[in-house]
């Protein structure tokens, strides 16, 4: 810190101590929400010119003498536990219109105050309470460091889960293309469980979500969501595509056929109609599907397989170069095509025969016969 940056710190100290001290019990109570503001930025790191390698309360102690500090710690505890705070509905319209709400950083400093001191005694807050903060957080538009927040994802998954339903619904409502939090959670293994549940809520009312968000929604649900429940959901949103997107109705149909084959595989068929521009995420959308990872394995019978390198072979026949395919999409069409030669061998060759007779999978006949030849 430059000795000009000090002394300026030190006009900043004075004039908090001789401006906050008369009112230090509503600091110290949390309801001094315009004297608590800066310093609750300064703790979390927000604070210009303030070093972030300090620790917080060392940040804090930059703009205030000890006295005034320990009545700005005290205030952030009381504004995360005991301060009333607005409901995780008034916080996501708050955001929806761009705005935040004062208690904000107050609050959730606090939170992260009491973590570090008493983690147990956070994570045992009550519902409503932890929903706010919750909120709170997934309404900072700052990338913030966060050490309650992964503890509560993995100890109290359905308080998460019940805070971003109310949040992420309130934010979809108005048009949202964007939901704070919702791609750490797609690819975090621990939040399973409450993915489980959102990812079906997500898929039903969500419609305005980009296509490569739809595939990991559809991936997760997959995998964890409950079979039945996910049929369900498959059968009313192809029933209501009018005026949908191309290819996310054809990311529905093949959820469908994965999901009920003998009863979709030619509604597929006839939608595709050897169109790239519907073939292509029917690739990129089975290969997603059917790769190993956490949770249930998405599986297809070998017939299946068949009629899904029977649609996406003739305009993606793989290319291979010295042994290696050529390009992406060749990539996965050949996984696919050897996922079929994993099959029991009687099985194969009969979906391979029945490929064969197909006129337009010439195109695909050297990897048939590869896939052929190394069959047991």
């Amino acid at each position: 810190m430059t000795e000009a940056t000090e002394q300026n710190f030190d006009q900043i100290r004075a004039r908090n101590d001789a401006s906050l001290m008369p009112e230090i019990e509503a600091v110290r109570s949390g309801t001094a929400v315009h004297a608590l503001e800066q310093f609750a930025r300064a703790y979390l790191g927000m604070y210009m010119n303030i070093d972030v390698d300090l620790s917080p309360v060392d940040r804090v102690a930059t703009l205030a003498n000890p006295e005034l500090v320990d009545a700005v710690l005290e205030g952030f505890g009381a504004a995360a536990t005991t301060v009333p705070l607005p409901d995780a509905a008034e916080i996501a319209s708050a955001r929806a219109r761009g705005n935040e709400h004062p208690m904000n950083f107050i609050a959730l400093a606090g939170m992260d105050l009491l973590a570090e001191r008493a983690m147990d005694e956070a994570l045992a807050l009550p519902e409503e309470r932890l929903q706010s903060l919750l909120s709170f957080y997934f309404a900072s538009t700052a990338e913030l460091e966060n050490r309650w927040y992964p503890q509560l994802v993995e100890r109290r998954p359905e308080t998460v889960a019940a805070a971003l339903a109310i949040y992420w619904g309130i934010l979809i409502d108005r048009g949202a293309a964007y939901l704070p939090g919702l791609l750490a959670l797609l690819h975090e293994q621990r939040a399973a469980p409450i993915m489980a549940t959102l990812s079906l809520t997500l898929l039903q009312r969500w419609k305005q979500c980009r296509l490569k968000l739809l595939v990991e929604l559809l991936n997760v649900a997959f995998r964890y969501a409950d079979e039945q429940d996910l049929r369900q959901l498959i059968e009313t949103m192809l029933a209501d595509q009018d005026g949908v997107n191309v290819k996310k109705t054809l990311l529905w149909m093949a959820a469908a056929f994965f999901i009920s084959p003998d009863e979709h595989e030619q509604q597929l068929t006839d939608y595709c109609q050897a169109s790239k521009e519907k073939i292509l995420p029917l690739l990129d959308f089975s290969y997603r599907l059917l790769q190993p990872g956490p949770g249930n394995p998405v599986k297809m019978n070998a017939h299946a397989l068949a009629v899904l390198l029977r649609i996406i072979g003739p305009k993606f026949p793989p290319k291979v170069v010295d042994g290696e395919a050529d390009d992406s999409f060749s990539l996965k069409v050949l996984w696919l095509f050897h996922r079929l030669g994993e099959q029991p061998a009687d099985t194969a060759r009969r979906e391979i025969k029945w490929l064969r007779s197909a006129r337009v999978m010439r195109r695909c006949e050297a990897v048939l016969d590869e896939i052929e030849a190394g069959l047991a």
